[in-house]
């Protein structure tokens, strides 16, 4: 039976076949047809799942060690990941003044979206250092994109206030003085 990783998994491989064309992937097939090439690609597969899962249980021991703020933890990811340390404190500065996730309803949101299980705070100051935690710990790709469509959702959220205000100021909701 499938389950919804690998539902997911066959969506990215479908994006990526619009994104390279029909031709790469019937050239990809007949690679990959031969048994040696399966074994190979079996075999790197196993391991790299296995380099991801260690991985992932360094940086939280890591984590778990001295890193208790928010800026600990940004701190730790300075010197071995630079971009991502760049993102989550732009992200960390925003989020301390509510420029994003301003309200514990958006941030608990934000939390179940990204399955973030840590995050069970009643206050948004308390619910700051397990967000940015959780967050450490993701791939420099996801990171990003996280980043990006709280960028977006902030820039649509102005949109609509500037055009609230722009409706009073030009009175376009028909009601005269």
């Amino acid at each position: 039976m499938i389950d919804q990783q690998d539902i997911c998994l066959l969506q990215d491989l479908v994006k990526l076949l619009k994104k390279y064309g029909p031709d790469s992937f019937v050239r990809l097939a007949n690679i990959v047809s031969s048994p040696e090439t399966m074994q190979d690609i079996g075999n790197m597969l196993g391991q790299l799942g296995r380099i991801v899962e260690v991985d992932r249980k360094i940086n939280t021991a890591k984590l778990k060690g001295n890193a208790t703020s928010a800026r600990d933890i940004l701190a730790s990811l300075k010197e071995t990941e630079h971009e991502k340390y760049n993102l989550l404190m732009e992200f960390f500065d925003d989020f301390q003044i509510a420029m994003v996730l301003p309200t514990m309803r958006e941030i608990r949101e934000f939390a179940d979206n990204y399955n973030f299980s840590t995050v069970k705070q009643t206050s948004r100051q308390r619910a700051i250092n397990p967000i940015m935690k959780e967050l450490s710990l993701l791939p420099l790709a996801e990171v990003r994109l996280i980043t990006q469509s709280l960028a977006k959702s902030e820039m649509n959220d102005k949109d609509r206030d500037l055009e609230g205000w722009s409706n009073i100021i030009l009175n376009k909701d028909g009601k005269h003085k």
